[in-house]
């Protein structure tokens, strides 16, 4: 029997109250405790969430807080349901890409360092997803479109070994056209014609890991004086971006003996050890700026060797996970039966 392949809507329900909840104090806790906040959201959430997103991907779908904040609506038939065409859907995921590249240089100057602007973001971002989920049908507007962590899903989830049940769809409305919850392929498989969303994730697949190490290379400001200092959170992730995309499309375009999928993996392989291998050893004091993004300093108590050690393990890892021989894909949840409209 798979995980939560038997599992009762009802111990669904739970699981994303007590998550919601969770992430509901973490918001409280941002504000009236900031430095606690700022360690349990950028320090401890946020680091586990690209693992969770690559190996238990539907695991996520399902309990994502942002998304019960979207649907709430339409479990409790408040939901206009208005329906999407493919390309406002195609565009809002433009959108959400765009949101994602502008939104992480921002952590160095602003969010970071700040529990009161992150929590604002976290309930624009809310604000905004409950406002999609009541206006329009099911996921199609904020889960399956403008949503910048959904970005990052479509980069990272395909390598899943495991499909769930979905918690929050009884019946699938064909709310998005392809379901990317029921998809088994990546999709920044190459194609003659491709829309401005696949367009978007295909040249986010090629730019994330050169955006994340430069990103890494960027120390946190305590305060933003001057418009240059803004120019300095974007500059080094911009070129990290531009140079590891050139290469991407020159493989592309002239690397005849590595498919589209395998080219997709690679890079999604290459963005997540990039993010682990720098991450890792500074939560721990051993960052490119020792007092960025640290949790507890050890410094001075383990060798350096070990945080590379095991940095250089989690690479590895996600390198067999993404480039293991091909089987038989899984999507992220199972598909319900479909419902008459």
């Amino acid at each position: 029997m798979k995980f939560g392949e038997d599992q009762t809507i009802l111990k669904w329900r739970i699981g994303q109250i007590v998550v919601w909840s969770v992430g509901f104090a973490i918001f409280n806790i941002l504000i009236f405790l900031p430095k606690v906040g700022l360690h349990l959201f950028w320090d401890i959430l946020i680091p586990m969430a690209p693992a969770i997103i690559v190996v238990v991907p539907g695991l996520w779908r399902n309990v994502c807080p942002m998304s019960i904040s979207s649907l709430a609506s339409s479990h409790l038939g408040w939901s206009k349901k208005r329906r999407l065409s493919r390309g406002t859907q195609s565009r809002l995921s433009v959108l959400g890409v765009v949101l994602l590249l502008m939104l992480i240089p921002l952590r160095h100057g602003v969010f970071n360092t700040s529990g009161y602007a992150t929590a604002l973001l976290l309930l624009i971002l809310t604000t905004v997803a409950f406002t999609l989920g009541r206006l329009f049908d099911w996921k199609s507007a904020w889960c399956n479109g403008m949503c910048p962590v959904h970005q990052v899903e479509r980069l990272y989830g395909h390598r899943g070994r495991s499909s769930f049940a979905n918690a929050h769809c009884d019946k699938c409305y064909n709310c998005s056209i392809p379901c990317p919850d029921s998809l088994k392929i990546p999709p920044t498989n190459f194609k003659e014609k491709m829309t401005p969303g696949e367009i978007s994730l295909t040249v986010l697949c090629g730019g994330f890991p050169g955006y994340i190490w430069g990103w890494f290379q960027v120390k946190d400001l305590a305060v933003i004086r001057s418009f240059v200092d803004i120019l300095n959170l974007y500059y080094m992730p911009v070129l990290g971006f531009t140079l590891t995309l050139v290469i991407y499309l020159i493989i592309r375009k002239w690397g005849s003996k590595v498919s589209g999928i395998q080219l997709t993996n690679i890079f999604s392989a290459l963005a997540i050890s990039t993010y682990y291998w720098y991450r890792i050893p500074a939560l721990v004091g051993f960052g490119v700026f020792p007092a960025d993004g640290r949790l507890i300093d050890f410094s001075s108590r383990i060798p350096p060797y070990l945080p590379v050690f095991i940095s250089s393990a989690i690479c590895l890892f996600f390198f067999w996970w993404f480039l293991r021989s091909p089987k038989e894909g899984f999507s992220w949840l199972k598909r319900p039966e479909y419902a008459r409209r």
